[in-house]
């Protein structure tokens, strides 16, 4: 029984259809998608000349009937969604069934598919949207796609396509980022140009693909979050703030397992780390949201990368809030914020959270008449101008007014305690007897180096 179905007219026309096949990388993330979403465990990409020449993905999930597989190459062919109800409630990586059809429009695409209850499999082939048929073959259980010579009947697309090299780069850059939520999954990559296979290992710690993606220094640096707020979670992997890089390439932001480059959600992470990194930087974290379907429109871009929340100003606080607060308590303890922040938008300030700012007492200078005390003793003033400075005033309770010998003389009042603080330090250096006192309670301090 066939469980792909071409979506009716009306439905068709609610979905952001558009061109999903840009580039080679394009061609490997609508596939991966589907093989996440078939259930497979294991999964390997093969790719040469970039891309261009083959892309080849197998994997071990549900597979497809004889009838599926010839459907599947149907434009709005899907098994993911039925109803236009089912559009709002979305909980698969793709759910507009234009992938494969797509593809098909623009290179020679091959497909292998066998269920794991029957002991026979099929394959179609597709060149520039021409069906060439279908046969019965032998092929192990999931799902077997070839796609080869892209754009070869598009030779206007195909000439701005940049060098292998490049387009490798742009493919190994979408694979990690569509990996890393799914550390249960094995995945390979094997890329002529670098001469070499990837082999992510399945396991049950998400540290461990994140070491395997950013690297393993970074993740073993990074602070773990856990937070959930009714329906809505977070996880999170935070790096520190010293770690900041001037591209965002190892900021890495999901929602329900897919990932997104969304500027709020971009924004509330760098709210988050607020002063703790330098303007202009960004930090290396991976940040999972999950959030209900009926809260999030994913149905925005052909790309899927986009989407658009129902409340997007609490969705906002909640991520923010949630890193502050974790940066805070756990990098550094001594300036830990109330609980009362997740409370509050970012832009909110908490009603019980104070303020404190030094200050100094300002001296009392009044104008020399006569007489100077200095040091409990009164020196007449008369004299007293061409040994030493003499106070005359004070200016908006900063700089000290002298009269001397050359002329005015402005003191600052801060630099002026600070060398005496200073000389004080000396003196007590030279003479080895520096005081000190304990404190009631010991303070703990984490440095960051």
């Amino acid at each position: 029984m066939s469980i792909i179905r071409i979506l009716p007219e009306e439905l068709a026309s609610q979905i952001a259809a558009g061109e999903v096949v840009e580039r080679p990388s394009s061609v490997v993330k609508e596939l991966l998608e589907n093989s996440i979403d078939s259930g497979a465990t294991n999964i390997e990409v093969r790719i040469s000349n970039g891309g261009k020449r083959r892309i080849k993905i197998i994997d071990n999930g549900v597979g497809m009937s004889r009838d599926d597989l010839i459907l599947c190459v149907e434009r709005h062919a899907t098994s993911k969604i039925l109803s236009l109800a089912d559009l709002y409630s979305v909980r698969t990586l793709g759910f507009r069934g234009e992938a494969l059809s797509s593809i098909a429009s623009v290179a020679r695409l091959k497909i292998q598919s066998r269920l794991h209850d029957r002991i026979e499999g099929h394959a179609i082939a597709v060149e520039g949207c021409k069906f060439l048929g279908v046969q019965e073959i032998g092929c192990p259980p999931g799902t077997n796609i070839e796609v080869r010579d892209l754009f070869f009947n598009v030779p206007a697309r195909k000439k701005f396509l940049r060098g292998d090299r490049v387009e490798t780069d742009h493919i190994l850059d979408v694979f990690e980022r569509i990996i890393l939520p799914y550390p249960q999954i094995r995945f390979v990559m094997e890329s002529e140009e670098k001469d070499s296979s990837m082999v992510y290992s399945a396991s049950d710690d998400p540290v461990t693909r994140i070491a395997a993606v950013i690297g393993k220094q970074v993740a073993e640096t990074m602070e773990s979050l856990e937070i959930s707020a009714g329906e809505f979670s977070m996880t999170a992997y935070l790096g520190a703030g010293e770690m900041a890089r001037p591209r965002a390439d190892n900021l890495y932001t999901y929602l329900n397992g897919r990932f997104i480059r969304d500027r709020l959600l971009t924004r509330a992470v760098l709210e988050g780390y607020s002063s703790r990194i330098i303007k202009g930087h960004y930090p290396q974290c991976v940040v999972f949201v999950n959030a209900p379907p009926g809260e999030v429109d994913v149905n925005v871009h052909p790309a899927k990368q986009e989407v658009r929340f129902r409340d997007a100003h609490s969705m906002f606080g909640f991520i923010a809030g949630g890193i502050a607060k974790t940066l805070s308590r756990k990098m550094f303890p001594a300036s830990s914020p109330p609980d009362s922040f997740m409370e509050h938008s970012p832009y909110t300030e908490p009603k019980d959270y104070k303020y404190s700012a030094a200050s100094e007492h300002r001296a009392e200078y009044l104008p020399a008449s006569g007489t100077q005390t200095i040091s409990g003793q009164t020196v007449p003033h008369e004299g007293y101008c061409d040994d030493l400075p003499v106070v005359i005033g004070q200016l908006n309770g900063t700089y000290v007014l002298c009269e001397s010998r050359d002329g005015l003389l402005l003191i600052d009042q801060h630099a002026a305690h600070e060398r005496i603080i200073y000389e004080t330090l000396k003196s007590h250096l030279s003479s080895s007897s520096i005081p000190t006192q304990s404190f009631l309670v010991p303070q703990q301090i984490e440095l960051s180096f």
